[in-house]
């Protein structure tokens, strides 16, 4: 694919959409029971047409099947670590205050 890290990008670089649109794709995989939990500016890749792309799901937590609830407990704290951390690029990438994103989705 024709992408580059978001990481490469300057600062500023992306819209309020662009970061709409990565939400989805991140909400699509906590639908489907995936966490990423490391989720960082590395890990999404940006096409040039501005399509969006997660790698590295090396370390994801799949929540599995039925109600085992230690193993739903952690796919619970990792997808806000996943939301901590969209809310952090988001503010970095849109020249918002980074603290104050993590700290109005923390781990709720």
């Amino acid at each position: 694919m024709d992408a580059e890290p978001l990481a490469d990008l300057r600062e500023n670089a992306c819209d309020h959409a662009f970061f709409d649109r990565l939400e989805e794709r991140v909400d699509a995989l906590h639908d489907r029971g995936i966490a990423l939990g490391d989720l960082h500016h590395r890990d999404v890749l940006v096409g040039e047409d501005g399509s969006i792309w997660i790698i590295d799901l090396a370390t994801a937590w799949i929540a599995g099947g039925g109600t085992y609830s230690l193993r739903r407990a952690i796919f619970r704290r990792l997808s806000a670590l996943d939301r901590v951390a969209m809310a952090r690029m988001r503010a970095r990438w849109t020249g918002g205050d980074v603290d104050a994103a993590a700290a109005a989705v923390a781990y709720k």
